[in-house]
């Protein structure tokens, strides 16, 4: 994300500030907190979205400081791809395994890799032609698809980073709680 750009008004407010330093923490923390909130606040029952949100870090350097993603890590990675969009594509040759939604009470959301001590073990199987393929089960009468197998998806944007005017209201009741600080209110 490029740098924000800080309106005048803001900017006189702060130069008013005896504590700059202190602001620019206390800022820094509200946004890296902001920013947290709205990715856990995607999905809040998700593993991935909380593991999105513990990839928001803070940083300061030369004076500056900053909240960013840690993209080196595979939650930081995942996070960026959500808020972008994009192709996703299988590693090692192998197709990806989409859940259809409306069988979530049966797959509970988990890869197929992670049945083998339940009630589809050992009953799982593919219908399709191995590049395009739907992964399920017979339930006795009949069959019942629970992932599509496919080498590549395109998944659309789920914008979570706060936009530009969050992290200035965050900044702007920053200055006002300063303020109050500094006077002794």
């Amino acid at each position: 994300m490029p740098p924000l750009e800080i309106p005048e008004a803001l900017s006189r407010l702060i130069a008013t500030l005896r504590n700059r330093e202190a602001f620019c923490a206390e800022w820094q923390a509200r946004a890296a907190s902001l920013t947290r909130a709205k990715a856990r606040g995607k999905h809040p029952d998700s593993d991935t979205w909380g593991r999105i949100a513990d990839a928001v870090k803070t940083g300061a350097a030369g004076g500056d400081r900053s909240v960013y993603l840690d993209g080196g890590q595979e939650p930081g990675r995942i996070g960026i791809h959500k808020q972008e969009g994009g192709e996703i594509r299988a590693r090692n040759g192998r197709n990806l395994a989409i859940p259809f939604k409306d069988k979530e009470s049966i797959h509970h959301g988990k890869p197929p890799s992670l049945f083998g001590d339940g009630d589809l073990e050992g009953r799982l199987f593919a219908v399709g032609n191995g590049r395009n393929a739907v992964l399920g089960f017979n339930d006795g009468e009949k069959f019942i698809a629970l992932w599509l197998l496919t080498p590549r998806v395109k998944q659309r944007a789920e914008p979570w980073w706060p936009e530009d005017d969050e992290v200035l209201d965050a900044g702007t009741r920053t200055v006002e709680h300063r303020i109050s600080v500094e006077a002794g209110l």
